[in-house]
């Protein structure tokens, strides 16, 4: 079971950086893009399946019999507060090991402390701890102007026009079929993605 205890920010990206990827200058359209931020971030956000940005959780695993190594729900971690197991605290600069880039936790073995150990039969641990990235990393930014361009470029057209001629000039619009969607983005969001079972 997870909880969030302080919640990640939803938004990807700065109005900044995206008006500035946009060469929007004046703040005429400064809510129009704020929305437009929010729905390619939550769009790009569902894709992963996770939150990208940082953000406190403690979660609550019921570990495997015979299990060395536990992976949390949120990654990359970037601060162990806490690990209590069936109710004991456990000193987390000796007695667990964290790889934090994947989220994966161990116990360490008592006498030693260098090897991992096993955690015990249906052993429950309650992990508190933040994870996320200060920052969305680049491709996962990327991904989401691609996004945001797409819809400030359709904005106010009508979807089912195609083409409009005046004479001798003629205009084009792209199908919106063929626009950036998250799929045409998942390249780069795909590192990121909660991987799937099954």
């Amino acid at each position: 079971m997870l909880d969030t205890v302080t919640p990640p920010a939803t938004d990807l990206l700065s109005l900044d950086q995206a008006k500035e990827w946009l060469s929007i200058t004046d703040s005429s359209t400064d809510d129009l893009l704020a929305a437009a931020i929010t729905r390619a971030s939550a769009a790009v956000t569902s894709y992963i399946g996770r939150p990208l940005l940082v953000g406190a959780y403690r979660e609550t695993i019921e570990v495997p019999a015979l299990a060395k190594e536990v992976a949390l729900a949120r990654w990359p971690v970037t601060a162990l507060t806490a690990v209590t197991i069936g109710g004991d605290a456990l000193d987390v600069d000796a007695d667990v090991r964290m790889d934090g880039d994947t989220g994966t936790l161990c116990r360490l073995d008592t006498t030693g402390r260098s090897r991992p150990w096993y955690w015990g039969c249906r052993a429950v641990l309650v992990v508190t701890y933040d994870a996320g990235f200060t920052e969305a990393p680049a491709d996962a930014q990327d991904a989401t102007l691609q996004l945001i361009t797409a819809a400030w470029s359709a904005r106010g057209r009508d979807p089912g026009l195609r083409s409009i001629g005046i004479g001798d000039i003629s205009l084009s619009y792209v199908a919106a079929t063929a626009q950036p969607s998250v799929d045409t983005v998942a390249h780069l969001l795909d590192a990121y993605r909660v991987p799937g079972i099954g």
